[in-house]
């Protein structure tokens, strides 16, 4: 038989166990509480100074209207919200329209904690017929950034036709409208004179009838109502409409003196201006 004192030795031995693994549980627990605590510290800092995803933010960029045929220069603002470098960072393509000169650049990475790097792409863009295109076309920009990259947005782009005013003047007279274009005139109140002019289709599109439209504007309104014509002739390649003529009453109420008047060439619909001519009006006792 076991003795009691043996019992006894046995219990506390026992317990001493116990008290032992406890206390290297207690430990061990702690050990890996600290050793998550320092890798959760070491993952905040490593987030904080992480490289940002690279991008081309595009921060503004202005509708393009150009004529039919002609070029213009298109501007992009764009920013680097990246860490890297961006390269060869260029103005690729305008979709329907043609690239000219357009010169790549390089743009610094962004530093945590500041603005990102902004500059300003430019290239020179040749626009079709303006009835070939749509309201939006699709601007995309190439550069390098650990490879080759794309980025594309929408443009608003609007291409007008080709035409300008030709044979723009006054006559004094409606049977003289084909003959007499003078840029100035000088005439009595309480009469009516003509401005005269026509309309060239510089452009390789047709212009259908009723696309277009010339209005008169007089700028001291005491002196001549405002008034406008819309231009019924089609006209295709180096066509010309008629010469038309618009006519102008000077009421008698006019003061003595002389007054711009302004021929604008419009679109019907956009009211866009093509072209304009300046003349001057003369009114006398």
């Amino acid at each position: 038989m076991v003795s009691s004192e043996h019992l006894i030795i046995m219990y506390f031995t026992h317990i001493a166990m116990i008290k032992d693994a406890v206390i290297r549980t207690l430990v061990l627990c702690l050990i890996v509480f600290s050793v998550v605590s320092i890798s959760g510290c070491s993952e905040t800092t490593d987030e904080a100074t992480e490289t940002l995803p690279e991008d081309v933010m595009i921060t503004n960029i202005s509708p393009i209207i150009i004529k039919e045929g002609k070029s213009d220069k298109i501007l992009v603002n764009v920013a680097n919200n990246g860490s890297g470098t961006l390269e060869v960072l260029k103005i690729q393509s305008l979709s329907g329209f043609g690239i000219g000169s357009n010169g790549a650049i390089n743009v610094p990475g962004k530093v945590l904690g500041e603005d990102k790097p902004t500059t300003l792409l430019s290239a020179v863009v040749m626009a079709p017929g303006f009835k070939d295109v749509s309201p939006n076309s699709t601007l995309t920009l190439t550069y390098k950034s650990n490879g080759d990259k794309v980025k594309k947005v929408e443009v608003p782009v609007k291409v007008l036709p080709n035409a300008k005013l030709q044979y723009v003047g006054f006559a004094a007279t409606e049977d003289r409208i084909r003959m007499d274009h003078d840029e100035k005139i000088t005439t009595k109140k309480a009469g009516t004179i003509y401005v005269t002019f026509s309309v060239k289709n510089e452009g390789q599109t047709t212009i259908d009838p009723d696309t277009l439209k010339v209005v008169v504007d007089v700028k001291e309104d005491s002196m001549g109502q405002d008034n406008e014509m819309a231009i019924s002739n089609g006209m295709a390649l180096n066509g010309t409409s008629y010469t038309l003529s618009v006519p102008i009453t000077v009421p008698d109420t006019a003061p003595n003196g002389e007054t711009d008047v302004e021929v604008k060439l419009l679109t019907g619909l956009g009211h866009d201006l093509l072209d304009s001519k300046m003349l001057t009006l003369v009114a006398k006792l």
